[in-house]
């Protein structure tokens, strides 16, 4: 204990003795290890920390996946009462339906807020009781159960204050009376909805649901009975899946007509940060067959879709989509540190030359190897500690930014629900770091000045012994940044090639939101449709107004109906394997217009078309290509859902529009039907102004108000804003692997700067000889910058065959550009060889300034 003391003592002392040495030192270390901490403490937070339920451990996520129907999940009531009651190696089954959303009523105006009805099992099954109150009663889950609601402590707290009493309070949702009976804990964690703030009961019908006569989407968990093992219970499930759908599929043979509906009736879209899905699913039977094409009760059934039980831990479910992008962000910044650590063992190397005479001193004194090797060893790791806590201090400051950058529906919102900051694991997350760097950067300074030569420190020659190792961390470290920056070179051809896709539509200027209907005065489709043309008429009248129109939905917003099973007047019917997913907006008069969506033939969605006229629809040019090749369908026919229901004659064809997403191209086939023909208890306004849409948003509001105050009016963006959402995770990602990649590549040219520069003091004798015997001066400015552009060549030679792995690991993540790009490659190529010839400039033009005979007359 007493030698470390005394290590210490002379190391703290030799370090104050170079305040400029140790402040790059432990700046450089600060950074490192900073961003280290602060990308630990979200991954710590997300991925490692439990969930906060009752043994989560236990907890998986069940659904079902329908490959024909672009791997929706599709979870079903069915699925839930079947598990909920023939499962043995489940401890309890829960659902919920997390697309439900509620207009807070009874107030001066109302309130658009999010909910979820879940099942009695809910709660229990999470491991979570109410902080106040109690949760929803079993008999409380049955139809007509009662009308009960327990809400988050945030929202308790907004409608009733501090006040800790509880009693239960009457809350109105969509005009109905419920009673709060408890208040669930502080931070709670609704899975995959950080907007959740009340849950009433799911009230399910299950005669209809186990009948499969309806299809309610519902999301469903279950607890694992202790020793069971996952695969168990999914091989459990299946069996009961497989037997429920065989039933199922016989009951389907029976009947004549041509299939009931599966999925919700529509409802309202979910507001931001919504969950679950908002698809109705239309699948019919399928035309043709031996009764004809079209005959009555012809043609091969669709039956129900086609259905693949995945079962997952919660904890992957909830975080498996991100944690690729959050460890991706952790091997970053391990390479930033890396490169830190580089550096700082280059400074400590170049330390331990001009400290030769000192090391010779104390080994002539009787100091051994061991012993000398030890001081040194100390002095780095008291860098690395100052350097760790430096950088704590960068990851306190860093946090907050870091969370705020954050998309806000990136991992479902699961950034906004955790808490992220600096408790114990990061804490010892960054000393671990900080001992680990510390001994990592001063292991080959310490080894290279232990085996000193004590005649060395008078030689010319010994000068140059730690010159090869230099130039390998640079090496090293100019590697390291290749590979981050052919990372981020990557992720931004990437993301420049998605941002030029053409979306179909043209969102400058058009203001878009959302008025629910469901809350009662509207029961009937003619009342919705007409509140929606006078609403339409209204806003028009606004100054500033270009052109309104309305639809159930917008681009990039959910679909509320998807159909499949479709028979083409004329033509021979689609084998089922063919039948493409058809998702159906229902629009006003003016939609294509107003979105600037291009008709590429007939015409739009007018005012004649209304409930009483002829059913018409506008098709997407990948409908019209899928059904009718190279034919125009303008006046075509067809049926959709099977033989039974109405004709529909085709007025247009509308370019495609990217209505998910701009990556995704699953929805592009598209039927647009008249909103008036086809109404909605709830739909999206878009207006198209003459200068900034955001500014127009407080006197649409008004309309709405003034036709129906009691109609909230909640999701409302701007098509240029729901378009930079939809790439907002890609931007995030880049965003940052883009800053971790410009860090490491100036650590990387600091560390060449350094070693040329130093490289150039201990050579000053030779140039100065090289010069004296007549040595041009660009000859000398030629041999320092050969010198550094060989350094970083070799480096760059590895980085890019390392970069080759990279690429690969980051091909999912990537939109039309190959893993192995060439123009990626070769850009970061001439990057870096400019920034080494930058690096070597200054070193090599110093180089050229040496005076021959001072150079001499030193030694």
């Amino acid at each position: 204990m007493g030698t470390l003391t005394s290590d210490l003592r002379t190391s703290l002392r030799s370090l104050a003795l170079r305040p400029a040495f140790t402040t790059v030192a432990v700046l450089t270390l600060a950074l490192g290890i900073g961003a280290n901490s602060a990308i630990f403490s979200v991954v710590h937070a997300v991925l490692l920390r439990p969930l906060p339920y009752g043994e989560p451990e236990r907890l998986i996520r069940m659904t079902n996946v329908a490959p024909n129907l672009n791997n929706m999940e599709m979870a079903s009531g069915a699925d839930y009462l079947e598990w909920r009651d023939g499962s043995r190696t489940l401890e309890s089954v829960a659902a919920w339906d997390g697309s439900s959303s509620f207009t807070l009523t009874g107030a001066e105006e109302p309130e658009r807020i999010q909910g979820s009805r879940v099942s009695a099992s809910f709660l229990p099954t999470l491991g979570v009781r109410p902080a106040r109150g109690r949760g929803i009663l079993p008999q409380e889950e049955r139809l007509n159960g009662g009308r009960v609601a327990v809400v988050t402590d945030r929202f308790w707290q907004r409608l009733f204050g501090s006040d800790t009493r509880f009693e239960p309070k009457p809350l109105e949702l969509d005009n109905e009376t419920y009673t709060i009976v408890g208040v669930l804990p502080r931070g709670f964690l609704f899975p995959r909805n950080p907007e959740v703030d009340v849950l009433v009961p799911l009230a399910l019908d299950e005669t209809v649901e186990r009948g499969r006569q309806r299809m309610s989407l519902l999301q469903l968990i279950g607890k694992l009975k202790p020793g069971v093992s996952l695969a168990q219970a999914r091989a459990e499930l299946d069996a009961i899946k497989s037997r429920s759908e065989a039933e199922a599929l016989a009951r389907e043979e029976e009947a004549a007509d041509a299939g009931p509906p599966m999925g919700p009736p529509p409802g309202p879209p979910p507001g931001p940060g919504g969950g679950g899905s908002q698809i109705r699913i239309m699948v019919g039977r399928g035309p043709g067959g031996p009764g004809g094409p079209g005959g009555p009760g012809g043609g091969p059934r669709m039956g129900l879709p086609e259905r693949v039980l995945e079962v997952t831990s919660l904890r992957e479910w909830l975080v498996g989509d991100i944690r690729p992008a959050l460890l991706m962000m952790l091997g970053a910044v391990g390479f930033v540190l890396l490169i830190a650590c580089a550096n700082v063992a280059n400074l400590l190397l170049a330390r331990a030359t001009s400290r030769r005479r000192e090391i010779a001193i104390r080994a002539a004194l009787g100091a051994g190897r061991g012993r000398i090797a030890r001081l040194l060893l100390t002095e780095s790791a008291l860098l690395g500690l100052l350097g760790g806590a430096c950088g704590l201090v960068l990851a306190l400051a860093a946090i907050r930014p870091l969370v705020a950058l954050m998309p806000s529906g990136l991992a479902d919102g699961l950034f906004r629900q955790v808490e992220i900051g600096i408790d114990g694991p990061v804490l010892a997350f960054t000393l671990a770091v900080s001992l680990a760097t510390g001994l990592l950067f001063g292991l080959a300074p310490a080894l290279s000045a232990s085996r000193p030569d004590l005649q060395d420190p008078l030689k010319e020659a010994g000068r140059g012994r730690s010159g090869a190792a230099r130039g390998l961390l640079v090496a090293a470290e100019v590697a390291l940044a290749v590979v981050l920056l052919v990372g981020a070179g990557l992720l931004l051809r990437s993301f420049l090639r998605l941002q030029a896709v053409d979306p179909g539509f043209r969102p400058e200027r058009v203001l878009t939101l959302a008025v629910d209907l469901g809350s009662g005065g509207y029961p009937s489709p003619a009342s919705q449709a007409t509140f929606f043309s006078e609403l339409t008429r209204r806003v028009r009248a606004l100054p500033g107004v270009e052109s309104v129109s309305f639809g159930d939905a917008m681009p990039l917003t959910s679909i509320s109906m998807i159909r499949r099973g479709f028979f083409m007047e004329g033509r021979p019917p689609l084998p089922r394997e063919e039948q493409p997913q058809v998702a159906v907006v229902a629009v006003g008069p003016g939609y294509f217009g107003t979105l600037g969506v291009r008709l590429t033939r007939g015409r739009g969605i007018e005012p004649g078309d209304s409930a009483n006229g002829l059913s018409v629809a506008v098709v997407s040019e990948s409908m019209a290509r899928h059904f009718w090749g190279d034919e125009d369908p303008v006046g075509r026919r067809f049926q959709a859902g099977g033989p039974q229901s109405t004709w529909t004659t085709v007025v247009g064809v509308a370019a495609d529009v990217k209505q998910t997403g701009l990556e995704s191209d699953s929805l592009q086939t598209q039927m647009y039907r008249p909103f008036l023909q086809d109404p909605r208890p709830f739909g999206f306004l878009a207006v198209r102004t003459r200068s900034d849409p955001a500014a127009l948003t407080a006197s649409v509001r008004r309309e709405v108000q003034a036709l129906d105050r009691h109609r909230p009016v909640y999701d409302v963006a701007t098509l240029e804003e729901r378009l930079a959402t939809s790439v907002a995770d890609r931007r995030f990602n880049l965003l940052l692997l883009g800053i971790f990649a410009l860090v490491a590549l100036a650590l990387a040219a600091v560390g060449l700067y350094g070693v040329l520069a130093y490289a150039v003091s201990e050579r000053t004798h030779e140039i100065g000889i090289r010069m004296a015997l007549g040595a041009r001066r660009e000859s000398v400015l030629g041999l320092i910058i050969r010198q550094g552009v060989g350094l970083v060549a070799a480096g760059l030679a590895i980085g890019l065959l390392a970069s080759i792995f990279v690429g690969r690991l980051l091909a999912g993540s990537l939109y039309g550009v190959p893993a192995t790009d060439p123009v990626t490659f070769a850009a970061i190529s001439l990057a870096l060889l400019t920034v080494a010839l930058l690096s070597s400039w200054l070193p090599a033009r110093r180089a050229t300034q040496v005076d021959p005979t001072v150079a001499l007359r030193q030694e």
